[in-house]
This record gives structure tokens, C-alpha cells and sequence, in this order.
């Protein structure tokens, strides 16, 4: 944010001091945006390449505030600008600080499961980070519709199950598309294991592949950040979703740990394995 104030200010004094520099920075800007906007991911990291940019503007604004300091008034103004700066930045981290000492959703999800689920009960997570230990026979169904989806600590446990004090069926969705993620949420309801249950989280924003089985499911448990699904952002370690910055007072001081709200249902496997054959027909 500190970037970006100081170099919409040295775009404004570079449109009425020099015009010509003013426009070309315009056109390089919209060339650059065009650039990146066809070729690369939406994600915010993306978007580096922009600070060198925003780094020469700053700096061009901070020389044209040094002129302020030939004068009393001036100076007090600085002064102040940077008080407020100073105060900002310390509100932000010393409350970033706090939460990282605190457990992340996930990971309070992560124990509750191990604690209160029964070892080798079938669990279908859709949630990018949230991570179980999986069976050989669980991990090796995922191999089979996607090898790309498995991760490194499935290919540990596939060869030395032993390593893992907790172990589920584990059926992840996350870096599955399309007919693969029916195909794995079929093999974990053929099961018809009477332990069955969904993990989710609010990151995943289009979830309509699996409204259905949460629909046939029972609230267990939620473990909140207190972050709602209108209002996320990338508060959460790992995550990259949007205008953190922009939010980020409101954010750490409304929230409880770092993370997504982790929601967990307990499922009947023979109702939802008949609604999505019925689906299947239609």
C-alpha cells in the first residue's frame, strides 16, 4: 500500500510537472498490463514485475518531499506521514505476530480428525492444504484415476504405511477436474463405509460438484477463523487469494487463527452414491 500511495502521487505531479514522462509511463503501464493479463495466471504474485516500477515512482515522490524539509511546515508533515506509517506497520505485524503463534484451522481440523475419527474411516477432503495420511489401498485408487494428483507423502505411505500413526481413506477432490473427481468420489462411496465424511473450506469458492454429498451430510464440526466466504482473502499462510492488503486492519483484527472456516459432515454413503447414479442417468 505505501508503494502504491506514493506512486499514484508521482503520477499526478509527473501529469502537470512532466507530461511527456507521464504518458509514457501510461503506455508502457497498459502494454505491460496487457501482457500479463493474457499470459499469465490470476494470482496476485504475478503482479512483481510491477514493483521495480512502483519502487522508481516512490522514489521519485519521496525526492520531491525532500523540497518540504528546507521548511518548518514541511518537515511536520513528513514527520507526521511517517508516525502514521510507523503506527500502521506495527499495528499489522505485532497482531500477525500473535496469530502465528496460535494453530492454523487446518491444522486444528488436522488433530480433531485424528482424535475423534476412527482410524481407517473413508474421508473425502476437498481443501487445498488440508492434509490426511492416506491407506495403500485409498492412495492407490487415486493413482489410478490421476497419478498427478498424488502428493509426496502418498508415495512415503503407499511404500510404508507404517509411517503414519493416523491413517483414513482419504479421497482428495483438490487437484482433481472434471470426471476424475466423480470417479473418485464414486470409489470412496462404493465403499459404503457407515464412517464416511467431507472436509471442505470456504477457499474453494465453486463447489457444485460436491453440493450434493454435502447436502446428504451431517454437521459435525466447524473450526472458524472467523473470516466469511464473502469476505476471504489472503490472510491465510499458503493462500493467494486477492486484495489482502487492502483489508488487512479489518482482517487480523476480526479473526481468530490464520486459515479457512474447515467444515466437517458426516455422510450417509448409500443416499449420495444413489443421487449421483441418479444424476449419472439424467
Amino acid at each position: 500500500i505505501p508503494l502504491l500511495l506514493l506512486s499514484l502521487y508521482a503520477v499526478v505531479r509527473l501529469f502537470f510537472k512532466k507530461r511527456l514522462v507521464f504518458y509514457l509511463i501510461v503506455v508502457c503501464s497498459f502494454i505491460m498490463a496487457g501482457i500479463m493479463y493474457k499470459t499469465m495466471y490470476d494470482n496476485p504474485r504475478y503482479l512483481l514485475p510491477l514493483i521495480p516500477v512502483l519502487a522508481l515512482l516512490s522514489a521519485y515522490t519521496c525526492k520531491e518531499f525532500g523540497l518540504f524539509f528546507k521548511e518548518k511546515k514541511g518537515r511536520f508533515a513528513i514527520y507526521f506521514c511517517a508516525s502514521l506509517l510507523i503506527i500502521y506497520f506495527v499495528a499489522i505485524y505485532s497482531r500477525y505476530e500473535i496469530l502465528l503463534f496460535k494453530p492454523d484451522t487446518r491444522i486444528m481440523a488436522k488433530n480433531w480428525i485424528e482424535t475423534n475419527i476412527p482410524k481407517e474411516s473413508t474421508i473425502i477432503t476437498d481443501s487445498d492444504r488440508l492434509r490426511l495420511a492416506g491407506t495403500p489401498n485409498s492412495i492407490a485408487i487415486l493413482e489410478k484415476i490421476d497419478k498427478g494428483a498424488l502428493r509426496g507423502q502418498d508415495r512415503v505411505l503407499f511404500k510404508k504405511p507404517d509411517y503414519a500413526k493416523y491413517s483414513f481413506n482419504t479421497y482428495p477432490l483438490f487437484f482433481l477436474t472434471g470426471d476424475n473427481r466423480r470417479k473418485l468420489i464414486e470409489s470412496a462411496l462404493s465403499r459404503k463405509d457407515p464412517n464416511t465424511y467431507i472436509i471442505i473450506d470456504n477457499l474453494i469458492l465453486d463447489r457444485s460438484y460436491i453440493d450434493d454429498l454435502v447436502s446428504h451430510g451431517i454437521l459435525i464440526k466447524n473450526f472458524w477463523s472467523n473470516v466469511t466466504l464473502h469476505d476471504r482473502h489472503d490472510l491465510f499462510i499458503g493462500g493467494e487469494k486477492t486484495d489482502t492488503n487492502l483489508h488487512l486492519l479489518e482482517l487480523l483484527y476480526f479473526v481468530d487463527y490464520l486459515g479457512p472456516n474447515v467444515s466437517i459432515y458426516k455422510l450417509d454413503s448409500s443416499k449420495s452414491a444413489l443421487r449421483i447414479k441418479y444424476r449419472d442417468k439424467i
